[in-house]
């Protein structure tokens, strides 16, 4: 079933799954897609190009979730409007895409009952983890969005995580629990929003930017173990 509304569902993960990465590694993108100006089409081909696990997509229309989710072939989908850009009217957000299931979804709320992403538990085999796609604001707000996301993460017993999305430059509070991947693994990279963040349970084992052909901006790709 595809979770195309803004909504929670807090389907419980399964009791059998324990908080850890994965024995295998994941790949996982993130993407602004700017609602998509080349069409759908050129989003899937560029997405079918990296081949991930999750795909964690911001500035995605509401009424073409359902399209790029089929033609992905993603079981489930979650999404929710980005309410700190677009108040209630909101009519796109972030998403996440995802090959594995994904349970207790939900939008990130701020301090003011506005949503600036979505997350979910993913159980790939019998480990569980969170992952987020999220959006801030281009103003003052986003350090607060921030903070709120990590009390957010605290709150549910500081999971392994795994946060990817557009931070609009927002400069990052210390001191900062979450690890920048690109610094472990010795690399630069020069793109001005989109970037992952990853709790220390997990290793990076590579990641990088992939050239775009839907749109100017670039998507972002990493794969991280245990």
């Amino acid at each position: 079933m595809f979770l195309n509304a803004n909504r929670n569902y807090q389907r419980p993960a399964p009791s059998s799954a324990v908080w850890s990465p994965p024995d295998k590694p994941i790949k996982i993108v993130t993407f602004n897609i700017h609602h998509s100006p080349q069409g759908n089409r050129a989003v899937l081909d560029q997405l079918a190009t990296l081949n991930p696990d999750f795909i964690l997509l911001q500035e995605v229309n509401k009424a073409d979730l359902t399209a790029l989710s089929e033609g992905y072939s993603s079981v489930p989908a979650i999404y929710h409007a980005s309410e700190n850009l677009g108040g209630k009217s909101a009519n796109s957000g972030s998403a996440i895409l995802s090959k594995y299931p994904l349970y207790e979804t939900g939008a990130i709320p701020t301090e003011t009952g506005k949503s600036f992403g979505v997350w979910a538990t993913a159980v790939v085999g019998d480990r569980k983890f969170k992952i987020a796609s999220i959006h801030l604001a281009q103003n003052n707000e986003s350090g607060s969005e921030i903070i709120q996301l990590l009390q957010s993460w605290r709150n549910a017993n500081s999971p392994p995580i795994i946060i990817g999305g557009d931070f609009e430059n927002s400069p990052i509070p210390p001191p900062f629990p979450l690890n920048d991947p690109f610094k472990l693994l010795g690399k630069d990279h020069d793109i001005r929003h989109e970037t992952f963040f990853i709790s220390p349970d997990w290793k990076p084992l590579d990641a990088g930017p992939a050239q775009s052909t839907a749109q100017e901006d670039q998507p972002l790709w990493l794969t991280a173990g245990k």
